[in-house]
């Protein structure tokens, strides 16, 4: 974790990972799915920016929504959305989950909706080491996803039958 509220995920120069999220629990050692009806995830620290090369991906195959800064280009196809950064320049690494102005700028937030499990792939094109930062369960930085495609909470007291 970096500092406490972050993951974050750092590739070699030229390196790449597929990260499937799997959710659900295990119980006496049987893992049993359990889909969310809804989850958000923001990935941060796509500022290695250039304008001649691609240097940070990250592709998401499994998403119902996204969005993303404004430095962040967009590439859709019939199976995947990729999510590049073609701005020059260092942003600051978020301390927090709030991102300020800039670090808005080279994110994005991708929804899930009623998945067991996800993936999203990062692939490290620079000639240096890179990271991407990771938070969720949040939409703190995208009013845009809000509200939860969820149904709201039963009112109390629940009528009898």
């Amino acid at each position: 974790a970096y500092r406490g509220k972050l993951l974050s995920i750092a590739l070699l120069a030229g390196k790449s990972v597929n990260l499937r999220f799997y959710i659900g629990h295990m119980n006496d050692g049987v893992w049993t799915p359990d889909p969310l009806p809804w989850n958000v995830l923001t990935f941060m620290d796509l500022d290695a920016g250039s304008s001649t090369r691609t240097n940070e991906r990250l592709t998401s195959f499994d998403h119902a929504r996204y969005v993303s800064g404004s430095s962040i280009t967009v590439q859709e196809s019939n199976e995947s959305v990729e999510f590049e950064c073609h701005v020059p320049g260092n942003v600051v690494n978020p301390s927090d989950i709030t991102l300020d102005e800039a670090q808005r700028g080279v994110a994005l937030a991708l929804e899930f909706e009623e998945k067991e499990s996800f993936l999203v792939r990062i692939d490290n094109l620079a000639r240096s080491k890179r990271a991407i930062l990771i938070t969720g369960v949040t939409t703190l930085n995208w009013l845009e996803l809000l509200p939860a495609p969820t149904p709201a909470p039963t009112p109390a007291p629940t009528p009898a039958p």
